[in-house]
């Protein structure tokens, strides 16, 4: 018989250092996942997200191997298996090499990892030959659609996900957009750049921003978790009353569940977070002279230094610039996905900014720290988690066993009725919060 290829070692006495060669590994991934670069532009053969394409496409016929439907079973076992293999053979290497990469990019390198974990763990019960296998797939054309949707689709996602963060790790661009920059017409002033908002907690969906907006990825559900946003329900005893009844309406939406973490959100991102609360007496007595003595100045300050700020009034502001006019503040909510600024529709009674960049906190730390913190919410626990980590419960708030007591009482006070719109405030709230558990804690037990 003849070789049509043949592969040979020699000796060279050129060598690189390992972690040159941790960047040109990642750099040539990255290369083959998107397919944007030779060698591994689409053509008679493709690579990484063309090819999951590929794979979803003929696991959406009637055979898999259409011109041998006989060893479609097979041939896709060994798809998985290569893949399956490969994906755990990534995650372990780059473990073991995350202490090695520069600090600003070894999360970057723990998220691959991570990725290329569920990628495996995905394809696992398909890489052998039994009753969980091809064998009882291949020829159903429905159990063919939905193992495509079910597995294959989320592999595609996740290997997406791992280019992103090669490229965050190798600190190239993700999208094309200008940097945040302070820019000025006349009296108004704003900032380019800012991400724009999407539904959610307030309070997180702004962290998010602020921090996104700096060139810290911030994901959502992980501000959600490391807050205890996700996992809080809050309450007040015996307040607010309207009408006689306690208006459980308004107890998702106060401050105070944020403000009770918002310091240790910041370390674990690596950038200090502050807030600036008002003197309700000072406040009500003269909005406009409060607010020109007590955050324009800092928040002109953050402008300038091209980062957006959150003004707290009647919910999360993120403003993106000023002008002369009364109220100054343009900029959008929080929660709100809408291009164009508007105007804030009264003085902010508080103020959230950014302060310096430093180290983030381990990952592992965080997310120990994020369920001791989620526990004590639950209890209702008014003292440390930790001695590091401190937090206090301001009085008469709930935020576990406790507030749905509270909540409980409400609803059975059958002679102070409140309004429905009230307590499906609490459950539309308490829905937001519990999703994003969710979502972080399947994060958390993948990493």
């Amino acid at each position: 018989s003849t070789f049509s290829r043949f592969w040979a070692l020699s000796v060279d006495q050129t060598a690189i250092w390992p972690s040159e060669a941790d960047l040109a590994m990642l750099r040539r991934a990255l290369s083959r996942i998107r397919g944007d670069e030779e060698p591994f532009l689409p053509g008679n053969v493709v690579f990484g997200l063309a090819a999951m394409d590929l794979w979803i496409a003929q696991m959406n016929k009637p055979a898999f191997q259409e011109d041998d439907p006989g060893s479609s079973a097979g041939n896709a076992r060994l798809c998985a298996l290569y893949s399956c293999q490969g994906a755990k053979d990534t995650a372990s290497y780059l473990r073991k090499r995350v202490p090695t990469f520069l600090t600003d990019a070894q999360p970057h390198v723990e998220a691959i990892a991570r990725h290329y974990e569920r990628i495996a763990e995905l394809l696992e019960p398909f890489t052998t030959t039994g009753p969980a296998g091809y064998e009882v797939i291949m020829g159903d054309l429905k159990k063919q659609e939905a193992h495509a949707t079910n597995v294959l689709i989320p592999v595609k996602a996740k290997m997406a996900a791992a280019a992103t963060a090669i490229a965050k790790a190798l600190n190239l661009p993700q999208e094309v957009k200008e940097t945040p920059a302070m820019k000025r017409d006349g009296a108004r002033v704003w900032i380019e750049g800012v991400p724009r908002g999407a539904r959610g907690n307030r309070y997180a969906r702004s962290v998010s921003i602020l921090l996104e907006s700096v060139g810290m990825p911030a994901d959502y559900n992980e501000v959600m978790g490391r807050s205890g946003l996700a996992f809080i329900t809050q309450a007040q005893d015996g307040r607010p009353i309207i009408d006689g009844a306690v208006d459980v309406g308004w107890w998702p939406l106060g401050p105070w569940g944020f403000y009770m973490r918002h310091g240790f959100v910041g370390k674990a991102f690596g950038c200090s977070l502050s807030k600036i609360e008002c003197d309700v007496d000072a406040y009500r007595a003269d909005p406009a002279k409060y607010y020109r003595e007590h955050y324009e100045p800092t928040l002109k300050e953050a402008i300038a230094a091209g980062r957006p700020a959150v003004a707290v009034q009647d919910g999360c502001f993120v403003v993106r610039g000023y002008d002369d006019q009364a109220p100054p503040l343009l900029g959008n909510w929080s929660c709100s996905d809408a291009a164009e600024d508007i105007r804030i529709p009264g003085y902010p009674w508080g103020l959230i900014v950014l302060g310096k960049k430093g180290e983030p906190m381990a990952p592992a730390d965080v997310d120990r720290e994020a369920l001791r913190y989620a526990v004590a919410l639950f209890r209702d626990d008014g003292t440390p988690v930790t001695a590091a980590y401190p937090f206090e419960r301001p009085p008469k708030r709930f935020t576990g066993r406790r507030a749905f007591e509270l909540w409980a009482d409400a609803l059975r006070d059958t002679k102070n009725l409140g309004q429905a719109r009230w307590h499906a405030n609490m459950v539309f709230n308490l829905r937001i919060n519990r999703t994003c558990a969710v979502t972080y804690l399947h994060t958390l037990a993948n990493r």
